[in-house]
C-alpha cells in the first residue's frame, strides 16, 4: 500500500509538472504571436492612412493616423505587461531546462560508458523534449523581433510626403518608438531568440564533451 501511495504521488506530481509546462508554453506562444499579429495590423493601418489621403477628406486622414498611433501604443503597453508578468517564468523554464539538459547529458555519458544502449534511449528522448521546449520560447521571441524590425523598416520607408506637412509630424513619434526594440527576455537577463537557443545547445554539447573527456 505504501509503495502504491508513493507511485500515485509521483504520477500526480508528474501530471502537475507537465500541465504547468504546457500552460506556460501555450501562454507564451499565444501572447507573443497575438502581439505579432497586432503589429501586422498596425502596419496595414499605417499604410491605409497614407495611401488613402488622395481620395479622403482631411478629417478622415486625422482619424486614421490617430487610430494607428493609438493601436501602436496599445501594442507596446501589451508587450510591457507580458514582459513584466512572464519573464520570471521564462527565466525559470530556460534555466531549469538548461541545467536539466546538462545533468541528463552527464547521465547519458555514464550509461554510454557502460555500453547500456537500452538505458541511453530515455535520456536522449528527455534531452530532445527539453530542447524543443527551449526552442518554442526562443522561436516566438525571434518572431517578435522580426516583426518589430518589419515595423521599424515600414515607418522609415513610409510615403509620408503624401500627407500634409502638419499631419506628417504625427509619424515622427512612431518612428522614434519603432527604433526601440520590442523583445521578450528571460528574467531581463537573456533575450529569447534563435541565437540564444543556439548558445544553450552549444553549452550543453560542450558540457557533455568535457564530461566525456574526463571519463
Amino acid at each position: 500500500m505504501l509503495r502504491s501511495g508513493h507511485y500515485l504521488a509521483l504520477c500526480a506530481e508528474g501530471c502537475v509538472t507537465i500541465y504547468t509546462n504546457i500552460t506556460i508554453c501555450t501562454l507564451a506562444v499565444n501572447f507573443v504571436m497575438h502581439a505579432c499579429s497586432q503589429l501586422e495590423i498596425f502596419i496595414n493601418l499605417l499604410e491605409a492612412s497614407v495611401t488613402s489621403t488622395e481620395s479622403t477628406e482631411k478629417e478622415s486622414v486625422n482619424e486614421k493616423l490617430a487610430v494607428a498611433i493609438e493601436h501602436h501604443t496599445r501594442i507596446r503597453n501589451f508587450l510591457k505587461n507580458i514582459e513584466s508578468a512572464m519573464n520570471p517564468l521564462y527565466f525559470v523554464d530556460i534555466f531549469g531546462c538548461s541545467m536539466t539538459q546538462c545533468l541528463l547529458g552527464y547521465c547519458l555519458m555514464m550509461e554510454w560508458g557502460q555500453q547500456s544502449i537500452k538505458n541511453v534511449i530515455p535520456y536522449i528522448i528527455s534531452i530532445s523534449s527539453l530542447a524543443v521546449q527551449i526552442f518554442v520560447f526562443c522561436f516566438v521571441g525571434e518572431q517578435l523581433m522580426l516583426q518589430d524590425e518589419k515595423v521599424a523598416l515600414k515607418t522609415c520607408v513610409l510615403e509620408w510626403h503624401r500627407i500634409p506637412y502638419k499631419k506628417a509630424k504625427s509619424i515622427i513619434p512612431i518612428i522614434i518608438l519603432s527604433n526601440h526594440r520590442m523583445k521578450i527576455t528571460a528574467g531581463t537577463v537573456v533575450e529569447l531568440s534563435l541565437q540564444t537557443f543556439g548558445q544553450v545547445i552549444k553549452t550543453t554539447v560542450a558540457y557533455c564533451n568535457i564530461m566525456r573527456t574526463i571519463m
